[in-house]
């Protein structure tokens, strides 16, 4: 098993967007008010109620020793997943048959060549055209790198105007710009932009994004675009935004509230400034949703230490239905806040970004099945789930 640990600002995965122009009534989807919960002790009104469809663990090879990989797709039996590894710089992408987890293929082609990537955190694969795009992006390095499924080089892209990019199933691809100045400083952003490209990365449409909140590139960050309920959304660390297709613009559409517990971004000019906020506020990570739950993790501040937190809230009244704690020493990349139990033993998972409909998949990684089993030799497990309701 691989014991590394993915920084969290780095996770973007890879999720389903569906730009259809479809509307559904967004009016019954109620805000989450952390603070109207926060003394609230652990409490579970959800396990029981979780129901496991699909199981999948990858194949344990020398090529495919993975602890918790982004998931890219999963299409036509098939699941598609990329791991970064600190430890040892090189990014696997593989294919294995899905859910039985075979081997079908795995490549790296990681490296400071021309036709290879040294960061590959947003890597997506479109089933439709059969190709794999690493968004090889770190302060002023903007390649687009793609390769076919048996890692042979196609093309690159430059472009320095896109940071977070996500494919559209039409083939072209949506993006948002860097939050960070190259020109330096901590807030030097003067326009957050949206941008549609087609699959030849032809400029299409581009918006301004003018909301205060998306102007802050500390507490407006885009992370994942979501596709639910007909409508399409971008989420950031407090606030799910709807995404209009005919007039490209954002609009706000459930706002995780923090009160006294958050601290405005905007007011920040350092990051020992906003180390210091966190002793005392809450530091949320992107919320996963459908259109009956909202998962939320976040760490509270303690006197001594932090305890990470994961609530699950009911969108149909903004009500509390689950929250689980744990020391976030423990667990620093917040992805172990649901119990399951698989094979006699209980272990500890948190969805992940990448969305089925009303399904969620969750991925319990390596380290908490090895800590369960007292089994190194472990690969993840990927789950399909849904919850009764």
């Amino acid at each position: 098993m691989k014991l590394h640990y993915l920084l969290t600002s780095a996770i973007l995965p890879a999720t389903l967007w569906s730009c259809t122009g479809s509307k559904s009534d967004t009016g019954t989807i109620h805000n989450i008010e952390i603070e109207r919960y926060f003394d609230e002790p652990p409490f579970d009104n959800i396990t029981g109620k979780i129901k496991i469809k699909e199981k999948f663990t990858p194949e344990f090879t020398d090529s495919s020793m993975y602890n918790a990989p982004t998931l890219c797709a999963v299409a036509d039996g098939k699941a598609y997943l990329m791991e970064f590894d600190y430890n040892v710089p090189k990014t696997y992408l593989s294919t294995f048959s899905w859910p039985d987890g075979k081997l079908l293929g795995t490549f790296t082609r990681y490296g400071a060549g021309p036709e290879e990537y040294q960061y590959s955190f947003e890597t997506f694969f479109t089933p439709t055209d059969g190709l794999w795009t690493v968004h090889d992006s770190n302060f002023g390095r903007y390649n687009i790198m793609q390769y076919d499924n048996d890692g042979r080089f196609v093309r690159k892209t430059v472009n320095d105007t896109i940071d977070i990019l996500v494919h559209t199933p039409t083939g072209g691809w949506l993006a948002f710009n860097p939050h960070y100045s190259l020109e330096g400083g901590f807030h030097n952003v003067k326009q957050r932009i949206i941008r549609e490209y087609d699959a030849d990365w032809n400029l299409l449409a581009q918006t301004e994004l003018n909301d205060k909140r998306m102007k802050l590139p500390g507490g407006g960050l885009p992370g994942q675009f979501i596709s639910s309920m007909g409508n399409n959304y971008v989420t950031d660390r407090d606030t799910i935004w709807h995404y209009d297709c005919d007039s490209h613009k954002l609009v706000p559409s459930i706002a995780v509230n923090m009160g006294k517990y958050g601290y405005d971004w905007g007011a920040v000019t350092s990051w020992d400034e906003a180390n210091r906020l966190e002793e005392s506020h809450v530091h949320t990570v992107y919320p996963v949703f459908n259109n009956r739950y909202a998962f939320v993790d976040y760490y509270k501040p303690g006197k001594d230490s932090s305890t990470n937190r994961y609530d699950i809230y009911d969108l149909r009244d903004g009500s509390l239905v689950y929250r689980w704690e744990r020391p976030r020493e423990e667990d620093p990349m917040r992805r172990m806040g649901l119990p399951f139990e698989i094979d006699g033993h209980t272990v500890t998972g948190w969805p992940i970004d990448y969305q089925d409909s009303e399904d969620f998949y969750v991925m319990i990684p390596a380290e908490s099945i090895a800590e369960a089993t007292g089994n190194d030799e472990v690969n993840p497990i990927i789950m399909k789930i849904s919850i009764d309701n």
